[in-house]
């Protein structure tokens, strides 16, 4: 760890003299921003406070306490790596549009994620980040094959339920009947790599 990379913390000054340079804290709120935007609105109910590296071989969200906190906590050994740590923190911005207060994502959520974290890290100028594990990589999948169909299914449905791991096939069809049952079933199944 002793090459951290000081890009995720250390801001200065632009010089035009209107602005700062980027760290983690301000790209969170820069993807939370395009998230809401694409998606829909977050649960403001739950409180972000902040962003952490956590000696784990993932990062994920973790809710302290009792009260309806967040922290994203992303991986130490990304801490030498700006865009490792840029492509876990935009995964887990997704995480933030509608918390539950404990790891039950489905299908969906997670392959939302990882669509959302391969486009920021394009807009970032980096379009070759893809998932490393097999079960993110079908998740992934499936969300682009629904994207396919409706790229603007996923805010259209969060208007009947705004909790996405709480969606149904049925909430899908009522918004649009020609979406494949088979595929909303798989999307709607609970995500079973760390449950």
């Amino acid at each position: 760890m002793e090459n951290i990379n000081n890009n995720l913390f250390i801001t200065k000054e632009l010089d035009t003299k209107n602005g700062f340079t980027w760290t983690v804290a301000s790209r969170l709120g820069e993807a939370i921003d395009l998230a809401e935007r694409l998606y829909g609105d977050r649960d403001k109910s739950y409180t972000i406070l902040g962003v952490e590296f956590v000696l784990s071989d993932r990062p994920k969200i973790w809710y302290p306490g009792s009260q309806k906190f967040i922290i994203i906590q992303l991986t130490a050994s990304s801490l030498s790596d700006e865009f490792q740590a840029l492509y876990q923190l935009s995964h887990e911005t997704i995480h933030l549009l509608s918390p539950i207060g404990k790891r039950s994502a489905n299908v969906l959520e997670e392959g939302l994620a990882t669509y959302f974290s391969e486009l920021y890290l394009t807009i970032l100028g980096q379009p070759n980040w893809k998932p490393t594990t097999k079960e993110y990589q079908d998740a992934v999948n499936l969300t682009k094959a629904l994207l396919t169909i409706d790229n603007q299914i996923i805010k259209k449905v969060r208007e009947l339920e705004r909790t996405i791991s709480f969606l149904t096939p049925e909430h899908f069809l009522q918004v649009n009947s020609d979406i494949p049952f088979d595929l909303l079933e798989k999307l709607c199944y609970k995500f079973q790599l760390y449950q």
